[in-house]
């Protein structure tokens, strides 16, 4: 095991401390203080109108706040690319983000189930995939996304495709699309990020990386 797996296993490591300190911590107390605020609600006079009022805005911010957490715990649980390789995994984060957000997300597998030979690789496709969706769920203001895996040449490549606002690449949201992020990850497999966008016209982020001999010959 070199070092770049090696670095990548501690990370997901901390994501599942992560994970069970956002469990056993601040999702228990955000819970708790929720259901005292409905209790405080349910017994108070209904005179006191306007604290009734105020009580119910701090409640829903606080219900907001729990189901952001339960997001981010979903989004940081470990991902079984190595059990179900890396196209189902992708078919199931579909799934989940798609009950939470709403959006239609389809997945097209013209991969023929090619893998990276190594977990690390396809767990940092994996996450950039998940970036890259979760960006455009959130951002895009898109009423579909479609990802597609599929070979080129000695490459893996996948695209996310969403038909949302778009955006000007010269001058993006502060930290919309993690561009940063996703190129980090797939450069650590020796792969690249191409991220195309415009205005009103969606936004199509490309991820090409260079698979094992054994596999692309295939």
């Amino acid at each position: 095991m070199d070092w770049q797996e090696r670095a990548i296993r501690i990370m997901e490591d901390d994501r599942r401390r992560f994970v069970r300190d956002l469990q056993d911590g601040l999702l228990q107390i955000l819970s708790n203080t929720s259901m005292r605020l409905d209790f405080l609600m349910r017994s108070m006079d209904v005179e006191t109108a306007q604290a009734h009022e105020e009580i119910l805005r701090v409640y829903r911010r606080l219900d907001q706040a729990i189901v952001d957490v339960r997001h981010l715990i979903d989004d940081l649980q470990p991902v079984p690319v190595a059990e179900v390789g890396l196209g189902t995994a992708l078919v199931e984060l579909a799934h989940r983000l798609e009950q939470e957000w709403g959006v239609p997300i389809t997945v097209v597998d013209d991969s023929a189930g090619a893998s990276m030979s190594r977990v690390t690789a396809d767990l940092m496709l994996y996450r950039a995939v998940q970036e890259a969706v979760t960006n455009a769920v959130k951002h895009a203001q898109t009423e579909r996304i479609i990802v597609r895996l599929y070979r080129k040449g000695p490459h893996l490549r996948i695209d996310v495709v969403d038909d949302g606002r778009g955006f000007d690449p010269q001058y993006p949201h502060p930290g919309q699309y993690g561009l940063g992020i996703m190129s980090d990850r797939i450069a650590a497999v020796g792969g690249g990020c191409l991220i195309e966008s415009e205005l009103g016209r969606g936004t199509q982020v490309h991820f090409s990386v260079p698979m094992p001999a054994r596999s692309h010959a295939q």
